[in-house]
């Protein structure tokens, strides 16, 4: 190749190719001046190429990679990588679901709500008194009652949680936009607004029999990072999901 100095870069190929780093992804090539190929490379970067600079003994030489085509970069596919992890808890005994359930059920024949329901059980757990209530009637605050007087106050529950990494560059145009107020989401919800693969939705655990009263079976973010890796040019995004049965007072529930 002839030495060129002082001229305007010029592309002389385009061709999609299969990249490690971006997935299907498009190349161009680029040749010019040094000068010229250095400031084509700051522009490329900006336009969110990753762009490796083969110049060399005053040939300018560049090859850009872009995650989508160039003359149409809206049409950008991000990469998806999901995991799926169940997690620890420690629960009280009164939330354990046919617990909550019987506890609604004495409030609602009963003074003193809920509330009432649970001490009546721990003070006389603790107090070493009888059982307070008829256990034909309230049979699970009977066990509540049984653990309560063994030292038992919490038992250990494993959550379903997912998470999706999503990498692209710096201008794709589907990134999410987060919400100013908590919502959670039914898993039909969260599998329509985000996209979630039928791979991965059937993997998604279907709703308990059992739902306390004032809650809703869904999925909570709790956590939306973000990293910018320089030297791909590449954001990854990772967001992280939790199923539970959530409060429908706390919360908006997105169905």
């Amino acid at each position: 190749m002839a030495i060129i100095h002082g001229t305007i870069p010029t592309l002389t190929a385009t061709r999609r190719v299969r990249d490690s780093a971006a997935g299907n992804a498009w190349e161009q090539e680029w040749v010019g001046s040094v000068s010229g190929i250095a400031a084509l490379a700051a522009t490329l970067i900006a336009a969110g190429a990753r762009v490796r600079d083969e110049s060399q003994a005053g040939v300018g030489r560049l090859l850009a990679t872009f995650a989508a085509d160039p003359d149409n970069p809206t049409a950008e596919q991000a990469i998806d990588r999901y995991e799926f992890e169940m997690e620890p808890i420690q629960v009280s005994l009164f939330n354990v679901p046919a617990v909550a359930i019987e506890g609604a059920a004495y409030a609602a024949a009963n003074s003193g709500g809920v509330a009432s329901y649970r001490q009546q059980i721990q003070d006389a757990a603790q107090g070493g008194a009888v059982y307070p209530f008829d256990s034909a009637l309230y049979p699970y605050g009977a066990e509540v009652y049984r653990l309560l007087s063994q030292g038992v106050e919490s038992y250990e529950l494993k959550r379903p949680t997912l998470s999706r990494v999503r990498s692209f560059s710096p201008n794709f145009s589907g990134r999410v936009v987060l919400s100013a107020v908590e919502t959670v989401y039914t898993t039909a919800a969260l599998v329509r607004d985000f996209e979630i693969p039928a791979t991965v939705a059937s993997q998604l655990p279907a709703n308990p029999d059992e739902t306390p009263t004032g809650t809703a079976w869904a999925w909570k973010l709790r956590g939306d990072r973000s990293v910018y890796i320089p030297q791909l040019n590449r954001i990854e995004e990772t967001r992280d999901w939790v199923f539970a049965a959530w409060s429908t007072l706390l919360y908006i529930v997105q169905t």
